[in-house]
């Protein structure tokens, strides 16, 4: 299976549309990631993503198909040198390995672009498969914030990751 990062186009609108519009992703995404996820909802993240230069955010593209998006989101003042990372596949394309693909594309162009020292990744339990791709990707849990999140009427525990820039970030 081929596997890349792209950037986001117009185009891209409502094939994001339909993997995005799925329950069992949007309950582990920040509320910014809206459910139901429509068309006009595809088109303001484009606009979004195109307009924001700090904002690093790609779609995956597996075998010429959008499947998901990774981001970078820089820190700033005192975590300047810190990027948080986000990620999500569509969910008929979980178990095949490209959300880890995605994520080891997604690390090694932030280590060998920018001059980050750490990246963080934040996941709610129950993502149990979300924490095993960032396992996967050499990331190492810091923390667990209990209950710290509110989604869809419930609190929810925070596990936090990180990796550093030390050049020993696994290899594909």
């Amino acid at each position: 299976m081929a596997i890349r990062l792209i950037n986001w186009q117009h185009e891209h609108a409502a094939e994001l549309a339909v993997i995005a519009n799925n329950y069992n992703i949007a309950r582990f995404m920040r509320n910014r990631f809206p459910y139901p996820y429509n068309y006009d909802n595809a088109v303001e993240f484009i606009n979004y993503i195109q307009s924001n230069y700090q904002n690093h955010v790609f779609a995956v593209e597996a075998d010429g198909y959008i499947v998901g998006s990774v981001g970078l989101f820089p820190g700033e003042d005192i975590y300047s040198y810190t990027c948080e990372i986000g990620y999500w596949i569509g969910e008929e394309y979980w178990g095949r390995g490209i959300a880890s693909y995605a994520l080891f594309l997604l690390i090694e162009h932030c280590f060998s672009t920018f001059n980050y020292n750490k990246l963080k990744a934040h996941v709610f339990h129950p993502n149990l498969a979300s924490m095993r791709v960032l396992e996967k990707c050499g990331f190492h849990k810091e923390a667990i914030l209990k209950q710290s999140v509110y989604k869809f009427d419930e609190f929810l525990d925070e596990h936090v990751f990180a990796i550093f820039n030390t050049n020993t970030a696994p290899k594909y």
